[in-house]
């Protein structure tokens, strides 16, 4: 049977090696708008690259399909727990993040006229081209044109 044990800085020192050795990469991806319209530019991903430092590092959510260049979803943070006395595991910490919903380019006002019950996105979410492929998945008027 497999033993599970808490990697500590003294297996670390066992190895010859320390905390300072150790380095982390995260990348993270949103699938669920991808699977649905089969365009890999609608895939949302956060990379982060080799640290080892024990800031925080926020997870920022790009996409070809966003706009203005440059707006991401926030998926939370990423931090390496620096090991303590009380604490010595080595740990890396995921903080989730609020669960805003986004949206794609186009005023609320328009879409809540039209469809009574939408959701009006806060405006500094809308960030989602609405001339690409996700925009209105799932729209009764858009299946029965064929332009899904």
């Amino acid at each position: 049977m497999l033993q599970q044990r808490h990697v500590r800085a003294e297996l670390l020192e066992q190895q010859g090696l320390t905390v300072k050795d150790i380095a982390w990469q995260v990348r993270v991806s949103n699938r669920k708008i991808v699977r649905r319209t089969t365009d890999e530019h609608d895939l949302v991903q956060a990379k982060i690259g080799w640290f080892s430092n024990h800031l925080s590092h926020t997870l920022k959510g790009e996409c070809d399909n966003f706009v203005p260049r440059g707006s991401f979803v926030n998926f939370g943070s990423i931090r390496f727990i620096k090991p303590t006395d009380d604490f010595p595991e080595i740990r890396l910490r995921f903080t989730p993040a609020a669960g805003l919903i986004y949206g794609p380019d186009q005023p609320s006002e328009a879409l809540a006229e039209k469809y009574p019950g939408y959701y009006q996105v806060h405006e500094d979410r809308q960030i989602y081209d609405h001339e690409k492929s996700w925009y209105r998945l799932g729209d009764p008027e858009k299946a029965a044109s064929g332009e899904m």
